[in-house]
């Protein structure tokens, strides 16, 4: 697993991501949001002031026929990425109270369970931490 942002450095008003690249071994296959009786894959980011969680994006699922159960169920079994877009609030009462910090953590954890075709792993959670530079933003007009 890799993870990133897509920006090194960011102000109030700054849509951003956090990004999760995922692999899941060989013959095996971690379950996808919308599966039921089956624990998915989740990106879960902690709440702070300031920080706008937008909309979390995950591939297209792939469908995997369980045979002695005989049921389909929604998996990733190739190499998948997971998107949390994000903001920083642009707030006046945002921005006073980031103006002396020179940086954010945005911290999170990715859960899942992982199977093969043969037995369930126990549930695995993932903490994850990301940080960006913070930088005011940018008030001035500039002059003709």
């Amino acid at each position: 697993m890799t993870t990133f942002a897509t920006d090194q450095t960011v102000a109030p008003g700054t849509h951003f991501s956090v990004v999760v690249d995922a692999v899941p071994g060989s013959r095996v296959h971690v379950y996808a949001p919308g599966v039921t009786g089956y624990k998915p894959v989740a990106l879960t980011i902690e709440p702070q002031p300031g920080l706008v969680l937008r909309d979390s994006q995950f591939p297209t699922a792939d469908d995997y026929f369980f045979k002695p159960l005989n049921e389909h169920v929604p998996v990733y079994a190739k190499p998948f990425r997971v998107v949390q877009d994000l903001m920083v609030e642009a707030s006046r009462e945002t921005e006073a109270a980031l103006k002396s910090v020179p940086s954010l953590t945005i911290k999170g954890s990715l859960n899942y369970q992982a199977c093969d075709d043969k037995i369930c792993f126990n549930p695995q959670s993932v903490a994850l931490s990301w940080t960006v530079g913070l930088k005011p933003l940018d008030r001035e007009r500039p002059r003709p």
